[in-house]
């Protein structure tokens, strides 16, 4: 996976370019490599740490709007969960607030296409990505048309809204049927905020390991994409096995996270997977939830970050509650893994420590 002969896509992709156009995702060949490089910094954790306090903001209003269903039957956690991520990745990506958890939501593309049209003379220091792709363009003009650069903002707001807002559904439905990884988890939550909740920092993520390890965990057994399919740029050997120019390979991410002879209970929500004596006993791709070497996902730093704040908010505030057993789900799988009914049926009680 680290090697540039496997950096093309397969033409299994086609259809996401119908959505999303030549993004990064998509895209392959000189133009995809040098975009790549060029976009690269937006996503750093130096910058992405810029847009912390939109999370904790967004946080704040999505745990105060759970508050209605509160000792109330089971419901749906995503249809929620769904509406902060667009403000989230909307207000990062634009620059602009959609109101969509106050049932207010702007058109994607008309916001992206009025966007292009110009930088805001008016701007804070926090720059939305938008701003940095057109700073690119000012720098590098061959760098992207206007056609190109809404290819580049749609496939990141998708990338972002649904990966985030599917690894949240998942991890909260988890949580309410594993309770007594819950109450690890708020352990760890009372010991970081103490007994009161209060406003997440950023410097507390660090803090939260054992919730970074149960959001990891989640992440393996619903891999955001289940398979990766790429095309050979030249012939190549791997073991006694040659792989000729021009065919394609499929690697299985979602079985690779399921694989016994890497995984002490595979088919199970087992945070303690990602213990650190777990991790040095395991071949390094062993889990691959975002990919790896040059294709890579670079937003990354963006998902971890923006998952662990809501989390850690929702959970000071509420505990969770969810029937059934994780075998019980069925799962399909599109472009991402999904439950197959797309139900993702939570309770919710006041946290009391």
């Amino acid at each position: 996976m680290p090697s540039m002969i496997f950096a093309n896509k397969d033409e299994i992709y086609r259809f996401i370019k119908f959505f999303n156009g030549e993004g990064l995702v998509t895209a392959s060949g000189p133009k995809w490599k040098r975009d790549r490089r060029l976009m690269s910094p937006i996503f750093s954790h130096k910058t992405v740490e810029k847009y912390y306090p939109i999370c904790v903001e967004q946080s704040n209003i999505l745990t105060d709007i759970l508050k209605k269903e509160l000792d109330q039957k089971t419901f749906n956690v995503k249809k929620y969960i769904n509406r902060c991520c667009t403000d989230i990745t909307t207000e990062i990506i634009l620059g602009t607030k959609t109101h969509a958890q106050s049932g207010a939501l702007d058109t994607f593309l008309e916001t992206v296409s009025s966007k292009n049209k110009q930088l805001s003379n008016e701007r804070d220091s926090v720059l939305p990505f938008v701003d940095y792709l057109l700073q690119i363009r000012d720098e590098i003009p061959s760098f992207a048309t206007d056609k190109e650069l809404i290819h580049h903002i749609t496939t990141i707001y998708t990338a972002a809204e649904d990966t985030i807002t599917s690894i949240l559904s998942f991890t909260l439905v988890l949580l309410g049927m594993y309770p007594k990884i819950q109450n690890k988890v708020a352990e760890e939550l009372k010991e970081t905020f103490g007994l009161e909740p209060r406003e997440v920092k950023l410097e507390d993520l660090p803090q939260l390991r054992y919730l970074l390890m149960c959001i990891k965990d989640v992440l393996r057994l619903f891999p955001i994409a289940p398979f990766i399919m790429r095309i050979a740029s030249e012939d190549c050997q791997i073991e006694k096995w040659t792989i000729p120019k021009g065919c394609s390979i499929m690697v299985s991410i979602y079985n690779l996270h399921r694989n016994p002879d890497h995984w002490d209970k595979p088919n199970e929500f087992y945070p303690e997977h990602f213990l650190p004596e777990a991790i040095s006993k395991r071949h390094p791709y062993a889990f691959i939830p975002f990919s790896s070497g040059p294709r890579s996902c670079v937003g990354k730093p963006l998902a971890y970050m923006v998952i662990q704040t809501i989390l850690a908010t929702i959970l000071q505030h509420y505990e969770v509650e969810a029937d059934g057993t994780l075998q019980e789900k069925s799962l399909k799988a599109d472009i991402s893994t999904r439950f197959k009914d797309d139900l993702y049926p939570i309770r919710l009680k006041q946290r009391i420590y």
